[in-house]
């Protein structure tokens, strides 16, 4: 009898997390950050960003690949600043930029499945307003 009411509790619960994902609740992309974002960190971030001695007290070790279970805010600022191009900073070695937009691609969709936006939604949506790079807004060159 208790065996039945296990199983009476126990195949509702299944049913409705395999329809919830089967609604498309969204579901984080671990095999992308393995293949594509874990290897690009190792490369141009976590010298700077490691678990000691982080920059700007930043340390990219501490952030799971599973962006909806939690850093999504902190995965916005490495988004903004990879799509702003302010990292890797002057003098470090630069991504390609086919790996550049593999990685920020992965972010992009991770993010939004995560209901969080970034520079590059907001850049282009007129409702954020306009976004010119400083140093292009000063520089008389430019014009």
């Amino acid at each position: 009898m208790n065996r039945l009411v296990a199983i009476v509790l126990t195949v509702p619960l299944a049913v409705a997390g395999a329809l919830a994902k089967a609604q498309g609740e969204p579901q984080a992309d671990l095999s992308g950050y393995r293949e594509v974002v874990a290897p690009f960190l190792r490369n141009h971030c976590v010298d700077c960003h490691g678990e000691t001695d982080a920059e700007a007290n930043f340390s990219l070790t501490k952030l799971s690949g599973d962006v909806l279970a939690g850093d999504a805010d902190a995965w916005v600022k490495v988004a903004d600043k990879l799509t702003l191009g302010e990292m890797p900073p002057e003098g470090e070695p630069r991504p390609d930029a086919a790996e550049l937009q593999e990685v920020t691609n992965w972010l992009r969709d991770e993010l939004q499945k995560a209901g969080k936006s970034t520079v590059a939604d907001k850049l282009t949506h007129p409702g954020y307003g306009n976004y010119v790079r400083h140093d292009l807004l000063f520089d008389p060159e430019a014009a």
